[in-house]
């Protein structure tokens, strides 16, 4: 519980219960239910370039409204072995996989380098 705390949001005043966290959000105040978040992530084949992709969707509670939100998710890892290094690049919408917005996040880590 102690996270909440640090993460100062506006128009959210916490306080600490024995049941958990009571939030209050323009005037109404709610107590998120405990595993308020599930993930849930599947390997599929490895897109360009990746070692390994990952797809799946994140269930949670928006704390503005107190409602449930749905992502979908794709993470991407990457190895390189020449420089020993790693990359985890992950993309995240609200937005269904078949929306344009997921071309424009593949382009983003498509356009992915590393530093030498």
């Amino acid at each position: 519980m102690e996270e909440l705390k640090r993460l100062n949001l506006p128009g959210i005043k916490h306080s600490f219960q024995s049941n958990g966290v009571k939030l209050q959000s323009k005037n109404k105040t709610f107590t998120p239910p405990g595993g308020f978040t599930n993930v849930q992530f599947n390997k599929v084949a490895a897109a360009t370039n990746n070692t390994e992709t990952y797809e799946g969707k994140i269930t949670t509670l928006n704390f503005l409204t107190g409602l449930q939100i749905n992502f979908n998710a794709r993470i991407h890892v990457r190895n390189y072995a020449a420089s020993h290094q790693s990359a985890l690049l992950v993309e995240i919408s609200p937005q269904a996989c078949n929306h344009p917005v997921w071309d424009k996040l593949d382009s983003i880590v498509n356009g992915f380098k590393l530093n030498k």
